[in-house]
Parts: structure tokens; C-alpha cells; sequence
């Protein structure tokens, strides 16, 4: 699955409007990727948002394809990208995104410490050979 926008649990709508819980949302407005006049996309984590769309229809035809390209574009490790998951609330979709932080912590700590193990072998071994090089060389 591609990290963006679009499938992101965290692009929600009405992020603007005082009072309100911002809604996650749905899968046809995700496929759409046009949202209503007057509401307000953006990301949950505060990444980035729409602002207040205007009430008429004045976003132009490029606009509109500017904005699907940015919902499409590949975020890789650049935001707190959470699968979309429907049905989930935003306390269980941030803390499923902490545990995969720190998941991918703990693997690229696991992998620097093999490559010390690694290199720590190596120096061993080379100390090794130098030492019989020394006995056998006297």
C-alpha cells in the first residue's frame, strides 16, 4: 500500500469548525478525493490542511488536479501515516501509529547492533591471525 493522503487513517474533515470532532473520512470520499464545499480536509496530525474551501464552486478544474496530486504523492517516512482502517477511532489509530514508531525503532537499533556484533567478530578474528602470525614468525 502506497503512504499517502489518500490512504492515510488520518485525513479527516471539518478540522476547522469549533465544537466539532474531526471525521475521518469515508472510503468514497477517499476515492473521490473532492471534498464539499464549505468543509475543511486536512491531516489529522496537523501535517497539512485544505483551509476553508469556498462556499461556491470556485476551485478551479486545476486546482482540483493539483489538490488529488498532493493526496496521492508518496509521503515514505515524512508524516504519521497510519493505514486507513474504517471503523477506527483516532485514539486506537495514534496509538497504533506510536507502536509502529517504535517498531521500526527497534528494528534499525536490532540492525545496528548486528553490524557491531559483526564488525566486533571481525576484529577478533584479525587479532587472532595476528597473534598466530607473531608465534609462528619469531
Amino acid at each position: 500500500m502506497t503512504r499517502n493522503c489518500r490512504n492515510c487513517h488520518f485525513m479527516a474533515s471539518d478540522l476547522n469548525r469549533h465544537g466539532t470532532i474531526p471525521k475521518t473520512l469515508s472510503k468514497e470520499q477517499r476515492e473521490l478525493l473532492e471534498p464539499e464545499r464549505g468543509s475543511t480536509w486536512g491531516c489529522y496530525k496537523r501535517i497539512w490542511n485544505t483551509g476553508n474551501l469556498p462556499q461556491d464552486h470556485s476551485i478551479g478544474a486545476a486546482e482540483k488536479g493539483a489538490f488529488k496530486v498532493k493526496m496521492l504523492e508518496n509521503r515514505r517516512e515524512s508524516c504519521f501515516f497510519v493505514e486507513y482502517q474504517e471503523g477506527m477511532e483516532w485514539p486506537a489509530a495514534e496509538d497504533l501509529q506510536r507502536l509502529q514508531y517504535e517498531n521500526r525503532n527497534l528494528k534499525k537499533s536490532f540492525q545496528n547492533a548486528k553490524w557491531a556484533l559483526w564488525v566486533a567478530f571481525a576484529g577478533l578474528v584479525f587479532n587472532a591471525l595476528v597473534g598466530i602470525a607473531n608465534l609462528l614468525f619469531k
